[in-house]
């Protein structure tokens, strides 16, 4: 091979227009991996909180547990706590 003959000018630019090719095609890869975790994200919160409004929407007012790893809490839909009481309760002195 007669490297005097080479057009360094050509060989370089088709160096450059490959890297960059594989540059762009990386970078719009890892653009959408994120898009694709972020929906993923965003459809796991929303299903979250359709679950709960679910379960606080429940028709006998009943409190419902929420975990997240060792943390609990009890929840309950404020319209329940403040209905009118049932018959059997007590009502307040006049």
């Amino acid at each position: 091979m007669n490297f005097d003959k080479i057009n360094w000018k050509s060989v370089l630019l088709t160096l450059w227009v490959v890297f960059s090719f594989l540059y762009i095609s990386w970078n719009m890869y890892e653009n959408f991996k994120m898009d694709v975790m972020q929906n993923a994200y965003i459809a796991g919160q929303t299903d979250t909180v359709n679950k709960l409004l679910d379960q606080a929407s429940n028709k006998e007012c009943k409190p419902f547990n929420v975990y997240v790893g060792d943390k609990k809490a009890d929840l309950i839909n404020v319209t329940c706590l403040q209905q009118a009481p049932q018959a059997g309760t007590p009502k307040e002195a006049k």
